[in-house]
């Protein structure tokens, strides 16, 4: 009996793997000319939900961008609209994203030890490289990124150093290829301890989310403290922050869902 359910457990492992490597072909296949540009349903399960903000949802046009191991799928409510998958784009071990439609850009924070951000361009998915490449040596190890589109910065965060890097997205576009490190725009030193997500706010504001359930609200110029928003509690992850330009809302979300929200009252005060 024992030696049974022994085999049983050794066939499954083997299935699994097996699928596992079907899909990563799959995925690399993916616009290659070599058949159906299909990634079937189960491969979806692999999802990077172990990653903090790896699924976000771009509010602009109400879209679900989720990242694979080496890909991204993109929907529009429960229907798959468009992949970002196969050789071309590069895409490997992704930490964090961030769908800007008003931009129509879609930012990548590739695997801690690249120190990459690949900016893909909404209206050309598929099997493509990124039109944009950002290096420097502050993004290995970073967790997470936002976008300023008024002041055309990329905000870093990196939890290991508890510091937030900010650079000047125009100043430092590079074309791919081009290994000149991006300059630093402006640097905050001492975000809280454990930090594990931000969203930007209007009005130079910054929430800031602890792996502790610290919710703070900090003025993005000074980085001074506004005030603590609340105090989280059972939290269950992953967590992520994001803020919907649409309807002033703060968000916390648990993978692509909404949790929690809080409603910009006015400058510097939420509800």
């Amino acid at each position: 009996m024992m030696k049974s359910l022994f085999l049983l457990s050794l066939f499954f492992s083997f299935s699994t793997l097996a699928s596992d490597e079907a899909c990563d072909q799959k995925i690399l296949d993916f616009g290659n000319g070599s058949g159906f540009d299909h990634i079937p349903e189960h491969c979806l399960s692999k999802l990077h939900l172990a990653e903090n903000n790896t699924k976000r949802v771009d509010f602009h046009r109400n879209y679900s961008v989720i990242a694979l191991d080496k890909a991204i799928a993109i929907y529009r409510g429960k229907t798959k609209s468009d992949f970002l998958a196969g050789e071309k784009t590069l895409l490997e071990k992704i930490t964090a994203l961030r769908p800007r439609w008003d931009l129509k850009k879609l930012f990548v924070l590739q695997g801690s030890d690249s120190g990459e951000i690949h900016i893909f361009n909404y209206e050309f998915l598929g099997n493509t490289r990124a039109p944009q490449v950002l290096k420097h040596d502050d993004f290995l190890g970073a967790t997470d990124l936002d976008i300023d589109s008024v002041n055309n910065e990329i905000f870093v965060l990196n939890s290991s150093q508890n510091k937030i890097s900010v650079y000047d997205s125009e100043k430092n576009s590079r074309a791919r290829g081009d290994q000149a490190q991006m300059k630093k725009h402006r640097e905050w030193l001492e975000v809280p301890a454990q930090t594990i997500s931000f969203a930007l706010l209007p009005e130079n504001q910054m929430a800031v989310l602890t792996s502790t359930g610290e919710l703070t609200l900090y003025q993005t110029k000074t980085f001074k403290k506004i005030a603590e928003i609340e105090r989280l509690t059972s939290l269950e992850f992953p967590l992520s922050l994001d803020f919907d330009p649409n309807h002033k809302e703060l968000y916390l979300l648990k993978g692509d869902q909404i949790i929690r929200t809080w409603k910009m009252k006015i400058p510097l005060m939420l509800d």
